[in-house]
C-alpha cells in the first residue's frame, strides 16, 4: 500500500497494484465535473499529479507581464508541459506590450506551443497599435506551421492584416467604437481589402453597437465569410445600428446553419433610441427572413438609465417591446426549427432597491389588447412555430452585477417577490392559450419555471443572458 498526505491534511491510501489507467480516469473525471479540484487532487498523491498538470496546462491566458514570467519559468523547469497546451488566450493590452523584452519572451513562449488548436486573441491598443506592431509580429510568427483549427479574434484591426487574415478564424467579435470598414484612414481601407478576400468562414459574430461592423460584413467579405454564422449576437441602440444589422440578418437568408439570435436594444439615458428602431421596424414592415435551422431567438430590451419615471414614450416602449415588435417579426415567415423564444427587459443603474421596487409596481402594458392577442395566436400558430417548446417573457430582471452590490432587505425581497409573481400573472392572463400549449414557460412566476427555461435552452450557444447583453 502507498501512503500520502492529502490536502486536507487526511491520510489517503492508494493500493500499490491499482493501475495508472484507473487513477488516470479519476483524475480525468476530476477535470470534468470539478476542474477547481485538481490542484488539491494533484498534491494529494504523487499518482495524479502528470494527468492534473496535463488538464490544468490545457488552456492558458496570457494577459500581464507575470504570466509570460510565469509560463518562461515553467519552460525552464518542465517544458513537457508546455506541449500540453490546446488553448490560448491572448490579451494583447499595452500593460502588456509595454513590458521590456516581451517580443522576444512571446516569441520563446509561442515557439513551444506545438500542441496549440484553439486561438483567443484580445486586442485593446488603440491608437497605439502601430507602435507594438512588432510584439503581435514576434508571436504571430511562431504559429506559422501549427495546426490551429480555431480562432477567436476580438477588435481584428489591432492586429496586423497580413498576419491574421490567414488565420482560421471563427469567432469574430467586435466592440463599440471598433475601427472598421467605414475609417477613412487609407491603412486601415487597405487592410480591409485583404480581410474581404480572406478565407475565413465566422460561425460565431458578436457586434457591440457598432453599426459599420455589420456593413462591413455584407458589403465588403464574401458571403462564404458569414454564411457559416451559427451565432449572431447583436447590440443595438441607434437607428444607424439598427439599419445594419438588419441589413446582415436579411443577408443570411435561407442560411442553413444559423442557429442563434440574439438582439439586445439598449436604453442608454433615455428611450428615443429604441423607440425610433421599434417605430421603423413597423414602419418598415421589416421580418426575419427565411432561417431554417434557426432554433433560439433572444430579444432583449436593456434599460440603463436613473430616469425611470414613466414619460408617455417610456410608457410606449415597453408594450412595443414585449409584445408588437416580436409578432412583427416573427410572423412573416414560418421558423420550422425555432424550439427557444425569450424575451427579457433588464434593468441596470438603479439608485437602489426602493427604486427598483418602484419601477416594478409602475410597469406598463399597455392597453392594446389586440396586440396581446396577435401575440398568443403567433406562439400557438403550428404552422408558423411548429416545434416552440420553450416560451420565456420576463418583465425587470436587474442586471446580476447590481443584484450583488445592492443590499435587499427581507421587506424589500418579499416585495420583490410579489411584483414579480403579479406581473407574470398579468402575463399569463394576457397570453393564455400560449401558457396551456407551449410545453415550458416561464413568464416569472416561479423558480421551477425558470429553471426549466433554462434547462431547455442551455444547449444553444451563448445561452447565459448576462453574456449575451453586456
Amino acid at each position: 500500500m502507498s501512503t500520502t498526505l492529502s490536502a486536507n491534511r487526511r491520510l489517503l491510501t492508494i493500493p500499490r497494484e491499482l493501475p495508472q489507467e484507473i487513477l488516470d480516469d479519476i483524475t480525468d473525471i476530476a477535470a470534468e465535473t470539478c476542474f477547481e479540484s485538481l490542484p488539491s487532487l494533484s498534491l494529494s498523491s504523487r499518482c495524479f499529479v502528470e494527468r492534473s498538470q496535463r488538464h490544468i496546462f490545457r488552456e492558458i491566458k496570457i494577459s500581464r507581464q507575470r504570466h509570460v514570467s510565469q509560463l518562461l519559468t515553467l519552460l525552464d523547469g518542465k517544458p513537457r508541459l508546455m506541449k500540453d497546451v490546446r488553448s490560448l488566450w491572448l490579451c494583447i493590452h499595452q500593460e502588456l506590450c509595454g513590458s521590456e523584452g516581451v517580443s522576444k519572451d512571446l516569441g520563446r513562449i509561442a515557439g513551444q506551443l506545438v500542441g496549440l488548436r484553439e486561438l483567443r486573441l484580445e486586442a485593446g491598443l488603440g491608437p497605439r497599435r502601430d507602435e507594438f506592431d512588432p510584439v503581435c509580429r514576434a508571436f504571430f510568427k511562431e504559429f506559422a506551421s501549427f495546426a490551429i483549427v480555431k480562432v477567436w479574434i476580438d477588435a481584428y484591426i489591432d492586429f496586423p492584416v497580413n498576419l491574421i487574415r490567414r488565420l482560421p478564424i471563427s469567432k469574430l467579435r467586435l466592440g463599440l467604437h471598433s475601427p472598421t470598414s467605414l475609417s477613412n484612414k487609407e491603412e486601415s481601407r487597405e487592410g480591409e481589402e485583404q480581410i474581404a478576400t480572406t478565407g475565413w468562414q465566422i460561425r460565431h459574430f458578436e457586434c457591440n453597437r457598432d453599426s459599420s461592423a455589420a456593413l462591413f460584413l455584407v458589403g465588403i467579405c464574401s458571403t462564404s465569410v458569414y454564411q457559416t454564422l451559427v451565432v449572431l449576437d447583436l447590440k443595438i441602440e441607434l437607428l444607424p445600428q439598427h439599419e445594419a444589422a438588419w441589413s446582415l440578418i436579411g443577408a443570411l437568408k435561407n442560411s442553413p446553419v444559423l442557429e442563434v439570435l440574439i438582439l439586445c436594444y439598449y436604453c442608454w439615458n433615455d428611450y428615443i433610441g429604441a423607440f425610433r428602431c421599434f417605430m421603423e421596424t413597423s414602419r418598415s414592415n421589416r421580418t426575419l427572413p427565411n432561417l431554417p435551422s434557426l432554433r433560439c431567438l433572444r430579444l432583449i430590451l436593456h434599460i440603463h438609465t436613473r430616469r425611470y419615471g414613466f414619460s408617455a414614450m417610456g410608457a410606449t416602449i415597453l408594450p412595443l417591446f414585449l409584445a408588437i415588435f416580436p409578432t412583427a417579426i416573427i410572423s412573416g415567415n414560418p421558423h420550422p426549427s425555432l424550439e427557444v423564444l425569450d424575451i427579457t427587459h433588464i434593468l441596470s443603474n438603479l439608485k437602489d432597491t426602493q427604486q427598483y421596487v418602484d419601477v416594478l409596481r409602475r410597469i406598463p402594458f399597455g392597453t392594446d389588447d389586440q396586440a396581446w392577442r396577435s401575440m398568443d395566436d403567433l406562439f400557438t400558430n403550428r404552422c408558423l412555430l411548429p416545434r416552440l417548446r420553450a416560451l420565456r417573457i420576463e418583465i425587470g430582471r436587474l442586471y446580476p452585477r447590481e443584484l450583488n452590490d445592492m443590499a435587499v432587505t427581507k421587506e424589500y425581497q418579499e416585495a420583490l417577490e410579489n411584483l414579480k409573481q403579479k406581473n407574470g400573472a398579468d402575463i399569463r392572463i394576457l397570453l393564455p392559450n400560449s401558457a396551456k400549449h407551449v410545453p415550458i414557460v416561464d413568464f416569472g412566476l416561479s423558480p421551477d419555471d425558470s429553471s426549466g427555461f433554462d434547462a431547455a435552452s442551455s444547449m444553444y450557444h451563448n445561452s447565459n443572458l448576462v453574456l449575451a447583453t453586456w
